[in-house]
């Protein structure tokens, strides 16, 4: 399933197909800063073999189902953006995304995350989600940028490691009429 392109270009980021090289970029900022990741996640990379090894399966399955890239700032590694979850009979997915905080607060995350939201519209996904917890005002924040909107609140969803207690998670989507429409065609007429 490669369904997206491996290379994306912003008007001032790039996403590139997560590659094993990427790695050890990748885990130095979230090495640097894990606390602050695990607090709105319940697991985070442990490691830069960690990385590497799930980047080097992505990269040897073409058939996995998700899709992660790196992003770029020049030559600069500054996060990451992916979408999991994905059903292709749905057309639907989760997005994901994290920012290396020494770059957060310039508009890049929002910038990869409607770079992504374009390339899986232009694919033909139909719904996009984000969750997030409720306290994440700046991942809530990120989603009303780039588009989402919020259909609601899933209360005490996730347990959440970092408070020690269940959390509530904010539900984000952009559906998109016209890819439906035409799954529906296309869906009634093999059914």
């Amino acid at each position: 399933m490669n369904i997206l392109p491996d290379y994306i270009k912003g008007e001032r980021v790039q996403l590139r197909r997560s590659l094993p090289s990427h790695a050890g970029a990748v885990w130095q900022y979230v090495k640097d800063n894990q606390d602050l990741f695990m607090k709105w996640q319940n697991s985070c990379w442990k490691s830069e073999k960690e990385i590497f090894d799930y980047f080097t399966e992505l990269n040897s399955d073409k058939n996995h189902k998700d899709f992660y890239y790196t992003v770029f700032l020049g030559d600069i590694i500054i996060g990451t953006v992916n979408c999991w979850d994905i059903s292709t009979w749905r057309m639907a997915c989760q997005l994901g995304y994290e920012i290396n905080p020494e770059y957060a607060g310039h508009g890049y995350a929002t910038e990869s995350v409607k770079l992504l939201v374009k390339e899986l519209i232009k694919a033909g996904f139909v719904r996009i989600k984000i969750e997030c917890a409720t306290e994440n005002v700046p991942s809530m924040n990120l989603a009303q940028k780039a588009g989402f909107v919020c259909e609601g609140i899933m209360k005490k969803d996730v347990f959440m490691k970092s408070a020690n207690r269940f959390c509530d998670t904010a539900v984000f989507a952009i559906v998109d009429e016209d890819n439906a429409v035409k799954l529906e065609i296309s869906r009634s007429n093999i059914l």
